[in-house]
């Protein structure tokens, strides 16, 4: 079952066949040609239990991966804390963790000296964004690729630390460097 309606902004969907029962599309940035320099969600109703984001991107900066990087409420304070794993082929595994950052860590994803045409996908979950009783954690998975040679390919989960009791009302992701390229893409999903 699914059923469907648009708006200027945001489309609404709610499926039974999805492992979240009642998602709502409440936003999508899209980036057109020349990039953006991030994809901003303002004014995020507390509405829903949690707040799901799906990243599809690339970078345009001259490396093989750019770090994308996530800030809460326009807080560019030293008040995020991250551990980050990733593995790659040839069982490398690479674990770091970082406290009092000016931005959360989030993912990886392929720039503008990666293969051709290559695009990267992570997700965001962050239960309980609108608990103003408690400091706030966002959950990453992600994946990407760099090369279409040997090791160059990885799969990363990592969580984040707000240090704030404030809803979350604003989320930002921004390209450690550079853009993010045209056709990358953001939406955010309200989880009831």
């Amino acid at each position: 079952m699914s059923v469907q309606t648009r708006s200027d902004e945001a489309q609404s969907i709610i499926r039974a066949d999805t492992p979240y029962p009642a998602m709502l599309l409440i936003g999508r940035r899209d980036a057109g040609a020349g990039g953006v320099a991030n994809f901003d969600f303002q004014n995020i109703p507390a509405a829903y239990s949690k707040l799901i984001i799906d990243l599809y991107g690339r970078g345009d900066t001259a490396a093989g991966v750019v770090r994308i990087d996530v800030n809460f409420n326009a807080d560019g304070g030293a008040n995020y804390d991250y551990i980050f794993t990733y593995s790659r082929a040839v069982s490398t595994l690479i674990t770091f963790e970082a406290f009092a950052q000016i931005s959360g860590f989030s993912t990886y994803i392929a720039a503008a000296t990666s293969a051709a045409s290559v695009f990267d996908a992570a997700r965001l979950e962050i239960p309980a964004y609108a608990n103003a009783q408690a400091q706030k954690v966002c959950l990453t998975h992600g994946a990407y690729q760099s090369s279409r040679v040997g090791s160059s390919m990885g799969v990363s989960t990592g969580s984040t630390w707000w240090r704030s009791t404030a809803a979350v009302n604003q989320i930002t992701l921004t390209p450690a460097a550079g853009n993010f390229a045209q056709y990358s893409t953001c939406r955010l999903y309200g989880v009831y």
